[in-house]
């Protein structure tokens, strides 16, 4: 069973053993000015309603400062019209006085879908409940061609949903002339989370990632919509039988696929039939957007005068599919790209597209299973749009982390000359109390500079047998700010005393970096460091200086320190009391320590004891020459051998020390994890070599926005066999990635008791 709860964020604590520390600090920077992007920056609001207006007005100062042009705005209809004809706009009145006043633009969002509605999202604003009383469900719900009925949207068979949404644009006008100065763009909701589309890609109703989702076209309405469409077509049904291949009687024989993925199999998509169907399924939606942008002009534009805006998702999946090529945008209604934007064109609606921060390669170019292209998808439209003649704004379609993102995001914008970019959301680039993240200034940087900001560093190696006359310490690496692994152009350290060196210099902000410390003799010899290289991703630290601190020796200093081999073996409760550990060496000389034992070699001390800070941890340790060496670790009847190279170059006194990594009974590993539509994951669980038979345990998932924990689902899982563990979060909008642990035990009333750990910590992100 499945338990989820919110989560106090202060309350979880996880330590880790470093060889390699960070130090920041932290400045304010002036405002970054536009320089070579013409594109405005905007940013889109939280999905929460604003509470703490007081916070919120520290949070629009902050944007205004940093060159943030303006805000997005969703106006829920379920806020704005609560009953039926009945309209209050007064949270929305007050909301824009506030961002007004800070001098920003405001992009109002119709929103007339569904945000949430589950334990666990960041929001829960359905479609008022008296929308659904006006009609039945087989005339305004999606039905899926697995039966299943969507309420994200009212379908755009049910006709009379337009005149609602001409009542709200008419009560707008008529209410917000106050902040007609301030008003940007008006964006238009068309369908679900605001996008022209279908709800075709669904978690509720069995879609999975990345598969091309379920046609929506099985409601009376929609079936009768497609009958009726054909009929019209073809006059007569021995003309559609002709153009068909078929043998209908009449046209109300006429059937949407029957199944989506045997319509791709059987190549009826290319045929006549399939040509019909999809040109109708997205003729349905240029119907849809039709008539509700003409009612928006004809409200807005007279009182307001500013452009109108709607998004088109960017469906990156199964677009090279060889066997099913572009079948989940044809599921969303996506099927002929040009002719859709035309109606952009004559209706003068400015296109939203999204997804600019997604790559190709980073998608696995367009490669089984995935058959992802976005940046290809991304050029596609962008050029149909500019050919047209059409004004583009763009948005991320993921949470954005470091500044490659915006790099990549800049060179579409620029490409393209989109007049707007989005950044899907403030929290981001914002915290609650006002102070800008990481994040907000090269956000700002990138989009109008073009490229990373810069950020001054200090990198500090401890070398106690460098010194400034005879074996100088340099700095070189895979760029060329470091010497291209070049050591003619390494740059040079600073000699502080006391073994400390120092390099001051200006690196690309949250680039990673790889790079040596290495001597050059009095001769300018060149003596390299010991491998592996050092890492250092830089962060961003306006105005301030990003440390990075490391201890690097020579790649013969094992001749004057010992090598510690040391780890822990972690089984839970008091099974470590039974397990003995033993290091063999090249020779077949053998170290054997039961628990408990603390004994003396002739080189040194080893032992396997208690964890000085965990208990349930069983400690081993090994003073031992530079060399290869076989551990095992033995459980009863279970055990495991690794072999361990001790060659470490990290001083910790007069100790080299050789970390291998713990020994957990359990083993976690990932099977799946999305953002696309909430936070899904599936783990599995299985007994290590040592592991014991663990009857009872229970999977934590911790949803991480950023680095702060906000929600907990504990699954329980019995028995010793392998099995998968999933879960789901109803969440959007943030920087979402879940931590992931096994323990023995798990007290939901408790936010500090969670048993023993079990396995391995793992940690799920876009990116792992």
């Amino acid at each position: 069973m499945q338990n989820t709860r919110r989560l106090n964020p202060v309350k979880f604590i996880l330590a880790f053993l470093l060889t390699i520390a960070m130090i920041f600090g932290s400045t304010q920077m002036a405002p970054v000015t536009n320089a070579s992007s013409n594109a405005k920056i905007v940013v889109m609001l939280n999905l929460q309603d604003v509470t703490d207006f007081a916070a919120f007005d520290k949070q629009m100062a902050t944007l205004k400062s940093k060159g943030v042009y303006g805000v997005e705005v969703d106006m829920w209809w379920n806020h704005f019209e609560p009953a039926q004809g009945e309209y209050d706009w007064s949270y929305y009145k007050n909301l824009f006085t506030h961002i007004q006043d800070a001098g920003l633009k405001i992009s109002p969002i119709f929103s007339f879908h569904q945000c949430g509605g589950n334990v666990g999202d960041t929001c829960n604003y359905p479609i008022p409940t008296w929308v659904w009383d006006l009609d039945d469900k087989e005339q305004m719900q999606f039905k899926s061609e697995s039966g299943y009925y969507d309420k994200e949207y009212i379908a755009p068979w049910y006709d009379k949903a337009v005149n609602l949404y001409d009542g709200a644009f008419q009560s707008f006008a008529a209410n917000m002339t106050e902040f007609k100065t301030s008003f940007e763009k008006f964006h238009i909701g068309l369908g679900p989370a605001g996008e022209l589309r279908y709800p075709s890609y669904n978690f509720a109703d069995g879609w999975q990632y990345p598969d091309n989702g379920y046609f929506q076209a099985y409601s009376e309405a929609a079936v009768a919509d497609f009958q009726s469409k054909m009929e019209q077509k073809y006059t007569d049904i021995d003309a559609l039988n002709t153009a068909w291949g078929t043998s209908l009687t009449s046209f109300s024989e006429v059937q949407p696929p029957a199944n989506g993925d045997d319509f791709y199999s059987s190549g009826d998509y290319k045929k006549p039939y399939g040509v019909d169907f999809l040109t109708w399924y997205q003729g349905t939606l240029e119907n849809h957007f039709t008539s509700i942008i003409t009612k928006a002009h004809a409200d807005l534009d007279t009182e307001f005068g500013v452009p109108l805006s709607a998004k088109v998702p960017g469906i990156h999946w199964q677009y090279s599919n060889p066997d099913a090529p572009h079948s989940a945008e044809h599921a969303t209604g996506l099927y002929d790209y040009s002719r859709l934007l035309d109606l952009y064109k004559a209706n003068n609606v400015d296109l939203t597209f999204t997804m600019l921060e997604m790559t190709n390669q980073a998608n696995g170019n367009g490669e089984a299973p995935n058959y992802s292209k976005p940046q290809t998808l991304i050029d596609e439209v962008s050029q149909l749009a500019v050919d047209k003649g059409i004004t583009l704004e763009g948005e991320n379609a993921l949470p954005v982390g470091n500044a490659e993102d915006y790099q990549t995001i800049y060179n579409v914008v620029n490409k393209y000359n989109y007049d707007i970019f989005t950044l899907l959301r403030m929290q981001d680039v914002v915290q609650a109390n006002g102070q800008p993240t990481k994040l907000l200034d090269p956000f700002v940087t990138t989009l109008t500079l073009g490229e990373l900001p810069k950020q001054h560093v200090s990198m500090n190696i401890y070398d106690p047998e460098a010194d400034p006359v005879n074996a100088r310490v340099f700095i070189v690496g895979n760029s060329n700010s470091i010497g291209s692994w070049n050591p003619a152009n390494a740059v040079p350290a600073e000699y502080l005393g006391n073994g400390y060196w120092q390099v001051n210099m200006d690196l690309k902000a949250t680039s990673t970096y790889e790079f040596k410390a290495i001597r050059k003799d009095a001769a300018n010899t060149t003596i390299w460091g010991a491998d592996p290289n050092l890492t250092w991703t830089v962060p961003y630290i306006p105005g301030g200086t990003a440390v990075f601190k490391a201890d690097v020796q020579k790649s013969d200093q094992d001749n004057t320190h010992k090598h510690y081999i040391t780890g822990d073996v972690v089984l839970g409760g008091s099974a470590q009391t039974d397990i003995t550990v033993s290091l063999t060496d090249e020779n077949g000389n053998v170290l054997t320590a039961a628990y408990g034992d603390e004994k003396q070699s002739d080189y040194g001390s080893y032992g396997l004891i208690a964890n000085a800070d965990n208990a349930s941890r069983a400690h081993y340790y090994f003073e031992v020459p530079r060399g290869t060496y076989t551990l095992k670790v033995v459980n009863g009847d279970h055990s495991v051998q690794t072999t361990v190279v001790a060659n470490s170059q990290t001083l910790s006194g007069e100790k080299l020390i050789d970390k291998v990594p713990d020994l957990y009974a359990l083993a976690v590993t990932k099977k799946s994890f999305s953002t696309t539509a909430g936070v899904t994951a599936t783990v599995n669980v299985a007994q290590t070599p040592i592991g014991i038979d663990v009857a009872n345990k229970v999977v934590i998932f911790m949803l991480m926005d950023g680095n702060k924990p906000v929600g907990i689902n504990a699954v329980g899982a019995s028995g010793s066999a392998a099995q998968d563990v999933s879960t789901f979060f109803n969440v959007t909008g943030g920087n979402y990635k879940l931590k992931v642990f096994v323990v023995d035990n798990y007290n939901i009333s408790s936010t500090t008791d969670i048993g023993n750990v079990l396995a391995e910590p793992l940690v799920l992100q876009n990116k792992n």
